[in-house]
């Protein structure tokens, strides 16, 4: 199904973020497949907004 998702999406010229990413294999499966966006536990678990801005910096203004 994930497969059929990322050719659709290709054919289409969309991206798609790929959501749930929580091991490397799962990682090396997506970009080989096409997908370049992703976000999941791999990169980081949920925590509160204040302990993220902490790490990451106040939010851009644009």
């Amino acid at each position: 199904m994930s497969k059929t998702i990322l050719l659709t999406a290709r054919q289409m010229h969309l991206e798609v973020v790929a959501e749930g990413a929580e091991t490397y294999a799962q990682r090396a499966w997506l970009i080989h497949n096409g997908c370049r966006l992703f976000q999941g536990y791999l990169f980081g678990r949920p925590q509160p907004a204040a302990a993220f801005f902490a790490h990451a910096g106040p939010p851009l203004r644009v």
